[in-house]
């Protein structure tokens, strides 16, 4: 049993100091145990109160508000339907997507609150819309250009982040 604390323990100590997400693969060869086993260790994990999130790119230790040192303005501009998409390329990376801000062309500049840090985060904001029939806010503005902030644990996990809305062609330069 103390092995199996000791590996959940240096599990939990890779992932906090992991740059970006970690493969559950690259764990069980670390730890030389199966990947399920990875698996197995990371619900126990969860389920003692540690904030680990599952993203298609392998596991990332969730850190709080007063605990991430980067933050960084994203100007985006895209179509409706590509939304899930520009929040999955930024979360997947590490991202959290602290709110969305648009200028409308008569009540000037709107700012809302979202703290997208999942794709559990992503299904339930759009199963909203989809359910109360609500407008996105892109679709309030005139150029469909948005700003987010997006708070990280490391400035390269940014640059991952600026890099993939680059490109899917979502960012907007400033030039």
């Amino acid at each position: 049993m103390k092995n199996v604390e000791e590996r959940r323990k240096k599990i939990l100590h890779a992932l906090k100091n992991a740059k970006g997400a970690v493969n559950a693969q690259k764990l069980a060869d670390n730890f030389d145990v199966t990947r399920q086993v990875i698996v197995q260790d990371i619900a126990v994990l969860k389920a003692n109160g540690e904030t680990i999130l599952s993203t298609n790119r392998g596991y990332l230790y969730h850190r709080e508000k007063s605990e991430r040192k980067y933050s960084r303005i994203f100007k985006v501009q895209h179509k409706r339907e590509d939304i899930v998409r520009k929040y999955q390329a930024i979360i997947d990376n590490g991202g959290v997507v602290k709110n969305v801000r648009i200028k409308h062309p008569i009540y000037g500049e709107i700012e809302v609150a979202l703290n997208i840090q999942s794709r559990r985060c992503i299904k339930q904001f759009v199963e909203k819309f989809k359910a109360q029939g609500f407008k996105c806010l892109i679709d309030l503005t005139t150029d469909g250009i948005q700003y987010h902030l997006v708070e990280a644990d490391t400035k390269e996990i940014l640059d991952d982040i600026q890099a993939e809305l680059e490109s899917l062609h979502f960012l907007v330069s400033d030039e």
